[in-house]
């Protein structure tokens, strides 16, 4: 059965509910060096999906299915088991359903660079998440250099789901469930 899957920006309030707008997203990267047009690389690991980018740093991200990101597809239960954020990250929380799949999807130039969705500030950011069901996490990722606060539904299909930075015990800690909305974030090219 075929099923499509819409891209769903996260809103986040009280209840944390991801929002699916009717357009997937596309913007402009904002310091992309111009005149430079060429691909993106959406994926993780081995899998690379081409994304066309203008001269000017405008670009759209495709709809994707469950089949095109199969070999990278995690079972939900190992998302607070595995290092899913980073070497040497360690976790405790639960995800319902449990037979939902999940990956986490970044977009890099072809040289490695990543693009980021974030403030200018960079005290927010969003991650790309792929899940194959409507998702609910709630748990913590630790990892050496930072703390993750995972709290939040999120449907099927690709999902962005922000995260605002805080200190906590002295570390870095990002919590994925306390914003309002993405109004002031912006594509990012991270520097070398």
């Amino acid at each position: 059965m075929n099923r499509r899957f819409g891209l769903c920006l996260l809103a986040l309030t009280g209840s944390v509910q991801a929002v699916p707008v009717s357009r997937l997203p596309s913007g402009q990267i904002v310091n992309w060096p111009t005149p430079q047009a060429g691909e993106l690389n959406l994926g993780s690991g081995t899998l690379r999906l081409p994304v066309p980018i203008t001269p000017d740093g405008r670009f759209t991200l495709n709809q994707l299915s469950p089949e095109q990101v199969l070999e990278n597809l995690h079972p939900i239960l190992s998302f607070f088991k595995v290092p899913t954020l980073a070497p040497n990250c360690t976790g405790k929380g639960a995800a319902v359903p449990t037979n939902a799949r999940y990956a986490l999807l970044t977009l890099n130039t072809p040289d490695g660079r990543e693009i980021r969705f974030q403030t200018p500030d960079g005290q927010s950011r969003a991650l790309l998440l792929f899940l194959t069901r409507p998702t609910t996490l709630r748990g913590t990722l630790t990892c050496p250099d930072a703390v993750y606060v995972v709290s939040g539904t999120y449907h099927a299909g690709l999902v962005l789901v922000p995260m605002t930075r805080k200190e906590q015990d002295g570390k870095t800690a990002w919590h994925w469930a306390d914003m309002l909305n993405l109004k002031n974030f912006q594509w990012r090219l991270t520097t070398p």
